[in-house]
């Protein structure tokens, strides 16, 4: 039924979101003015603080491709059953 292509594609689109993401972060020069770092951006500080504000939101994202795992393992076992009789 191809759920396994459509998790990757989601997982990948998902994966590729999140760098994206990061690469504005982390050359935002106003975030680490406010923690103190006018001079020096310690990649590491941008990357501890992506991740704390990334957390949530992954949460959340996990929950839902949790949510579609159970939906498309419904969805194998009902074709795999009709299928039989």
């Amino acid at each position: 039924m191809g759920h396994t292509t459509k998790q990757l594609l989601i997982a990948q689109g998902h994966l590729f979101f999140i760098f994206a993401l990061f690469s504005v972060f982390i050359n935002n020069k106003s975030l680490y003015e406010s923690f103190g770092f006018f001079r020096e951006h310690p990649t590491i500080v941008g990357f501890m603080l992506f991740n704390d504000i990334l957390a949530p939101a992954d949460s959340i994202i996990s929950l839902l491709m949790n949510v579609l795992s159970r939906k498309f393992e419904f969805e194998a076992g009902k074709s795999c059953c009709t299928v039989s009789q």
